[in-house]
């Protein structure tokens, strides 16, 4: 009867051990945030590197992501994410224009993807850059203010209960990385204006993606990213105070 018992013993812990495995071994999701206004859906699609032949004949390994944005709203809602990323390692990406890259995943794949060659006929990377210069000079209230305008300059939007299938592209990847976070802004319209220590805080939720990448430096063409997990974070940004008279 003792010999059954330990029988038993082993096999729930067994099956313990292998469910504990199966568990760590899931994507680990985190839930929605609240907001008070509308939330896009956002949902990764592919991520990989692409060996891109360039104007001089030579190639270069980066590595994009392919994702889709759905409107699940009754309303048109503003379509101006952004996206950047960093590697366990430090190295800092951000979504650029690279339209070779672009093109070469669009041919890869046999379709038409939104990215940043469409955002710049929308509105030019150059005039964008003047316009957050000038706003970062600002201080204070004027700051804010100014922001909300650039905000509601005439924008891109997605309509209602519409999906896009977008592209962003990061250029070289970190050899040396084994995961890597991308960090996607803008898919909510609330942003909280708080006062903290005596100064003005603008607060936004931020969708943070995590993936490993397994494999090595020899073979990085071959990688996949494994999905880890994602999560919604708060990120705090202070507003300089307006200068005093």
């Amino acid at each position: 009867m003792r010999s059954l018992c330990v029988s038993v013993m082993s096999v729930a812990v067994s099956l313990l051990a292998c469910a504990a495995e199966e568990a760590a071994g899931q994507p680990k999701e985190g839930p929605e945030p609240k907001v008070d206004t509308w939330l896009l859906d956002f949902k990764p699609l592919d991520i990989k590197p692409i060996v891109v032949e360039r104007a001089s004949g030579r190639g270069r390994l980066d590595w994009y992501l392919v994702y889709a944005v759905t409107n699940r709203d009754g309303e048109p809602r503003p379509f101006e994410i952004t996206i950047s990323a960093e590697s366990d390692k430090g190295v800092k990406y951000s979504d650029s224009s690279m339209p070779e890259t672009e093109r070469a995943v669009e041919r890869a794949l046999g379709e038409d993807l939104f990215g940043t060659i469409d955002r710049e006929k929308h509105f030019p990377l150059a005039e964008q850059k003047k316009a957050l210069d000038e706003i970062r000079a600002l201080q204070g209230d004027a700051q804010i203010e100014a922001f909300r305008k650039y905000l509601e300059r005439k924008r891109i939007t997605i309509k209602p209960k519409e999906t896009k299938r977008c592209i962003a592209t990061f250029g070289a990847l970190d050899r040396e990385a084994d995961f890597v976070k991308i960090y996607v802004r803008n898919l909510t319209g609330t942003i909280v204006i708080k006062e903290k220590e005596g100064a003005k805080v603008l607060e936004e939720h931020v969708l943070v993606l995590e993936y490993r990448i397994p494999g090595d430096e020899f073979g990085q063409s071959q990688d996949r990213f494994e999905y880890v997990g994602r999560q919604w974070i708060k990120v705090e940004r202070e507003v300089a105070p307006a200068a005093k008279k």
